[in-house]
């Protein structure tokens, strides 16, 4: 269970259920919470199809953040949210916090 600590949108906190873990979405929501989320870039006209954006995530470093979104890759093996973060929790086939961080910032 996501508490909404932050006061955020039922459907913006419903969205992010779709693509991340509860337990990630909270400690993204602690990040936000202690004002750690800096956008450097973010280009989409429709950030409901489309979106890029890139920042920093201070958490115990400074981590250079990347998250993108195409709707149009729903249902599909690729998947709609693709990230890349410099911190140890990310993988390939996991985003980290400090993603879903600059997800929900944006």
């Amino acid at each position: 269970m996501v508490e909404n600590t932050l006061n955020l949108p039922g459907p913006l906190l419903e969205e992010a259920k779709r693509y991340f873990h509860p337990g990630l979405i909270q400690q993204a929501f602690n990040h936000l919470k202690q004002a750690r989320v800096a956008i450097s870039f973010s280009s989409g006209r429709d950030p409901h199809s489309f979106f890029v954006v890139s920042g920093i995530v201070n958490d115990s470093s400074a981590y250079e953040t990347k998250i993108s979104f195409k709707r149009r890759l729903e249902n599909t093996p690729e998947g709609a949210i693709a990230s890349n973060c410099s911190c140890q929790q990310w993988t390939k086939e996991r985003h980290c916090s400090h993603s879903i961080a600059l997800y929900i910032y944006f």
